[in-house]
Order: structure tokens, then C-alpha cells, then sequence
């Protein structure tokens, strides 16, 4: 399970190079075009998805879908993580 993993790695800020990877090959996988390093921030990235036949987007236009995802998952240093 990714988010399981993702606990496993207790990447800090902004170093948090092992969840992005995982989650950018997970959607990648499942068809997602995934722009990596946007924002100027390393583990950023911007996953989108097309229909078949489609042109894939970064830019929504009103009919498309658009769900955004933050995901802030940071090990203190110095404390305990998962408590």
C-alpha cells in the first residue's frame, strides 16, 4: 500500500525524493502523464490524464475534471514519527 510506504520512508521537507518517486510511478503507470520538478521544488509534480484520442493538458478547460492533491508528509527531526 503507498501510503504505508510512504510512512516507511520519513522523508523530511522538501526531501522527499523516495514518495514522489513512488507516487509519480504509480500514476504513470496508470496512464497519468506526470510532470516532474514543477514550482521550482524538486519533489513537486503535476500528474494529468486524457482520454484516448484526447490531447493531455496541464492548463483545465470548464468541461475538464480537476482534482488537486497536497500531500504533506514530514518527519520532525529529532521526534518520534507515526505517533
Amino acid at each position: 500500500m503507498i501510503a504505508l510506504k510512504i510512512h516507511e520512508y520519513q522523508e523530511l521537507a522538501f526531501q522527499e525524493f523516495k514518495s514522489a518517486a513512488l507516487l509519480c510511478s504509480f500514476l504513470e503507470k496508470n496512464g497519468f502523464h506526470v510532470q516532474r520538478g514543477i514550482a521550482g521544488m524538486e519533489t513537486a509534480f503535476l500528474a494529468t490524464f486524457a482520454k484516448k484520442g484526447s490531447l493531455q493538458t496541464s492548463n483545465a478547460m470548464p468541461d475538464d475534471v480537476v482534482v488537486s492533491f497536497n500531500a504533506v508528509n514530514s518527519s520532525l527531526t529529532g521526534l518520534m514519527a507515526g505517533v
